[in-house]
C-alpha cells in the first residue's frame, strides 16, 4: 500500500506519454500526465511526513484520469458484442477499477482477530503484535477515545482505526483496534509508556474480553492498577444523543457531492462530468448537455443526501457494524446506476440532436 499511489501515478504518466503519440489524443495526454505528476507529488509531500495517501486520494485521481479518457475510443474487447455491449463492457470495467481502492479501504477497516492467550494478546493482522500481560501498567475501560492525528501506519477508515497512530496527549505512537462508533474501549497502559486501544463490534463481547483480561492480569500477582467497568456509565450509544456524535468523513463527502450536484444541475457546469471536459466541440455539439446536466446533478443531490442521513439512521438503528457495507453498496449502485443510465438507458435522448 505504500507505494499504491507512486505506482499509480507513474502508470498514469506513461499513459500519457503513449496516448501522446496518437493523432486527437493531446487533451487525453495532458490530463493523464497532470494527474499522474499530481498523484506522485501527492506521495512525495506524504512520504515527506511518514504517511501514506489514504484511499480516497487514490481513487479520486483514478476516477479523474479514467473518467477523462473516452472509453469509446479504444478497441473493442470483442468482435461478437455489437458496439453498444462493448461500451457497457468497458464502462463496467472502468467501475471496477475505479472502485478497487475502496474495496480495499473497506476490506482493511474490518478489525483483525484479538486474542488473549497464556498472558499474551495477540493483535493479528499486518498492524497488529503480541502483547505481554507482564508489560501492562494500567487496564481502564474509557466511553470516548483521545483525538486521533497522524497515522504511522495502519488503516484509519470511517468506522475504525487499526494500526499505530499519534494520539493527542501521547509522548509515542499508540496502538489502536478500535471500532470508533461502538464504546466502551478497552484503555492499555503498558510500562513503557505506550498506550493501547482496543474495542470489538459488540458491546457484550468488549465487556467479555476486558473480564478475560482483567482477571489474568489478577493471576500474575503483580501491581497492576485495574479498574472495574461500570456500564451504566455508558451516554454515547443513548438515542437522543444521535446527532451530536457524528463522523465528519460520510458528512464531507455526502456535502461534495451536494455543492457538485448544485453547480452541475442548477449552474450548467457540465465541465465537471469526467469525459465531458475532454470532448471536442464537434462532439458536445451531438448531445443534450442541458438534459445530462440536469439529471446528473439531481442524482449525485439525491446521493449526497443519502450519504449524510444514513449514518443518522445506522446510529438510531444502532447497526453501525453494518455501515462501512452500506456505504460500499450506495457507491457501486450510484456508479453503475449513472453508466447505465446515460449509456444505456437514456442514450438516444442525450444524443438526440444528432437525429436532427
Amino acid at each position: 500500500m505504500k507505494f499504491l499511489a507512486l505506482f499509480i501515478g507513474l502508470s498514469c504518466c506513461i499513459t500519457g506519454v503513449f496516448l501522446k503519440k496518437q493523432d486527437n489524443k493531446k487533451m487525453q495526454s495532458r490530463f493523464c500526465i497532470i494527474a499522474g505528476a499530481l498523484l506522485i507529488l501527492v506521495w512525495l509531500i506524504f512520504r515527506w511526513f511518514g504517511l501514506t495517501p489514504g484511499f480516497f486520494t487514490i481513487t479520486i485521481v483514478m476516477a479523474g484520469v479514467l473518467g477523462g479518457l473516452k472509453l469509446n475510443d479504444f478497441p473493442p474487447i470483442s468482435e461478437k458484442l455489437t458496439v453498444r455491449q462493448n461500451n457497457v463492457l468497458k464502462w463496467c470495467i472502468f467501475t471496477v477499477i475505479m472502485l478497487s481502492p475502496v474495496l480495499f479501504g473497506i476490506y482493511a477497516a474490518r478489525l483483525p482477530n484479538v486474542t488473549l492467550d497464556n498472558g499474551v494478546i495477540k493483535m493479528g493482522g499486518s498492524f497488529g503484535g503480541d502483547f505481554s500481560i507482564a508489560e501492562i501498567q494500567l487496564v481502564d475501560t474509557v466511553h470516548f477515545y483521545p483525538k486521533v492525528g497522524i497515522m504511522r501506519g495502519g488503516s484509519g477508515f470511517w468506522v475504525s482505526y487499526i494500526g499505530n497512530f499519534d494520539v493527542e496527549g501521547e509522548q509515542k505512537t499508540s496502538k489502536l483496534c478500535i471500532y470508533r462508533n461502538k464504546p466502551p474501549f478497552i484503555k492499555i497502559r503498558m510500562k513503557d509508556e505506550r498506550l493501547f486501544l482496543l474495542n470489538f463490534y459488540s458491546k457484550d463481547a468488549t465487556i467479555e474480553f476486558y473480564n478475560q483480561l482483567r482477571n489474568a492480569v489478577f493471576n500474575e500477582k503483580n501491581e497492576f492498577e485495574v479498574k472495574s467497568l461500570n456500564i451504566n456509565d455508558d451516554k454515547k450509544n443513548d438515542k437522543k444523543q444521535i446527532f451530536k456524535y457524528v463522523d465528519t468523513s460520510p458528512m464531507v463527502i455526502g456535502l461534495l457531492f451536494i455543492v457538485i450536484g448544485i453547480l452541475i444541475g442548477v449552474f450548467k457546469q457540465t465541465w465537471l462530468i469526467a469525459g465531458v471536459n475532454t470532448m471536442s466541440k464537434k462532439e458536445l455539439a451531438k448531445m443534450d448537455l442541458d438534459y445530462v446536466g440536469k439529471w446528473f446533478g439531481i442524482f449525485s443531490g439525491v446521493f449526497g443526501g443519502i450519504f449524510i442521513l444514513s449514518q443518522f439512521i445506522f446510529k438510531y438503528l444502532n447497526i453501525m457494524n453494518y455501515y462501512h457495507y452500506f456505504i460500499l453498496i450506495s457507491i457501486f449502485v450510484f456508479c453503475v446506476f449513472l453508466i447505465l443510465y446515460f449509456n444505456v438507458i437514456k442514450k438516444d435522448r442525450i444524443y438526440k440532436k444528432t437525429e436532427k
